[in-house]
């Protein structure tokens, strides 16, 4: 139940934080907009620790998902799972960029 509640707190909030960054990006001066990124870049070390876990269980609550889905629907069981896959590859994506960037900079 925490996991199943996490997914619906911290998907959402990762997703708001991506549009946010955007809609900085077109409306204000680069200047500050590095100023953000950098604000934000510290805030996802924190995040980054938080995120792990959650792939590990979101990634495992698809799993369950796909099996479920394997069960009552075979036809449509592909489909499900290559958007599960790029939804996981994606969020995957982010944390390795957040990642890599700390070891780097």
């Amino acid at each position: 139940m925490v996991h199943f509640g996490m997914m619906w707190v911290v998907f959402p909030v990762m997703y708001f934080q991506m549009v946010w960054i955007m809609y900085i990006m077109m409306t204000f001066s680069m200047h500050f907009v590095v100023m953000w990124l950098m604000f934000a870049m510290h805030f996802q070390m924190v995040w980054l620790v938080f995120c792990m876990h959650f792939h590990m269980m979101w990634f495992m609550l698809l799993c369950v998902m796909l099996r479920m889905v394997k069960i009552m629907f075979p036809c449509i069981q592909f489909i499900f799972s290559l958007g599960f896959l790029v939804v996981f590859m994606e969020e995957l994506a982010v944390c390795l960029f957040h990642s890599m960037h700390f070891l780097f900079h």
